[in-house]
């Protein structure tokens, strides 16, 4: 694709504003299923837990319901830990140090012409050039 097929960045800001209205928009109507949906993915994957323990058999007196619930909940937070910051918090890092060297290049020395470079200094004739290089 070369760069007059490319859409106008206005284009794209604006497909991202549609997006993000839509998403609300859809979290604003549905918000009561996600949630049941998301309430319902966690109980089905603790009465596995559940059966796969008694199916193993691991009895009701070994491990009450309410210690698998425990250690479902406590493996939950653990590994929701782990990928914060196993994960997460280090990708966070490497792309904000990258932003930030961006940064640093965008601002460094841009190229001028040192010829054509005007120079206003006190004592200095209006209009002078000097190189740029040379500036007090």
């Amino acid at each position: 694709m070369s760069e007059t097929d490319s859409e106008p960045v206005s284009a794209i800001g604006s497909g991202f504003v549609r997006f993000r209205l839509q998403r609300i928009d859809l979290l604003r109507k549905g918000w009561h299923l996600l949630t049941l949906a998301t309430v319902l993915s966690h109980l089905s994957l603790f009465v596995l837990l559940l059966l796969s323990l008694r199916h193993m058999g691991v009895s009701a007196d070994t491990v009450t319901g309410a210690e698998a619930l425990a250690a479902f909940v406590v493996a939950a937070v653990l590994i929701y830990r782990a990928l914060s910051y196993l994960v997460y918090f280090p990708l966070s890092a490497w792309r904000l140090h990258h932003l930030a060297i961006e940064e640093i290049m965008a601002s460094a020395v841009r190229p001028f012409n040192l010829m054509t470079t005007p120079v206003h200094t006190a004592g200095s004739r209006a209009g002078s050039r000097r190189p740029t290089a040379l500036r007090p």
